[in-house]
């Protein structure tokens, strides 16, 4: 049974993002897993989609731009775009697990997660059981949606439920 200092579920951009720090921060054994891609939820969403928050430089403690999740790294000067699609930030993403050369497994469904009597965890998987002293969640509400958070929800499209917004009944929507 393979032991890590660390396992981070998920390689979206939380999953990379943390894999990042922990790699600068000099964690010894950790890996990221994803029962899909790096990125996948990314690469789901409707074609017409963009990045609300524009990739520009001018932030502060060495992120190049808003939308960056390592430092001295910036989705902007990598795309050549200052709103990025789905598809666009997810080639962000693996660029840079390859990059920084982040220990990413794909493919691997995390089934369950059971603490330790003696402290951390072990984790069954599609591809056998891992153990690890801190297990950090990265997967994204994208793929877990709420649709009945709040009153009137019922009236409501998750974004995941859309592939494309061209053909959508209606004239207007309201993102929130």
């Amino acid at each position: 049974m393979e032991q890590f200092d660390c396992l981070v579920v998920g390689a979206g951009a939380a999953g990379i993002g943390v894999g990042c720090v922990l790699q600068d921060l000099n964690i010894g054994r950790f890996s990221i897993l994803d029962r899909g891609t790096i990125g996948a939820s990314f690469r789901l969403w409707p074609k017409e989609m963009r990045m609300i928050t524009p990739s520009f430089t001018g932030n502060a403690y060495g992120l190049l731009d808003l939308n960056s999740i390592s430092l001295r790294t910036s989705p902007a000067y990598t795309l050549g775009t200052e709103h990025p699609s789905g598809d666009e930030y997810a080639d962000y993403l693996e660029a840079l697990a390859r990059y920084r050369k982040l220990p990413v497994q794909t493919g691997v469904d995390v089934q369950r997660i059971r603490p330790l009597d003696g402290g951390g965890f072990e984790l069954d998987t599609d591809q056998g059981v891992l153990r690890s002293r801190y297990v950090i969640w990265a997967a994204g509400e994208f793929q877990y949606p709420r649709t009945d958070s709040f009153p009137g929800a019922e009236y409501t499209v998750h974004n995941s439920q859309v592939q494309k917004w061209e053909g959508m009944p209606g004239d207007d929507y309201i993102c929130c």
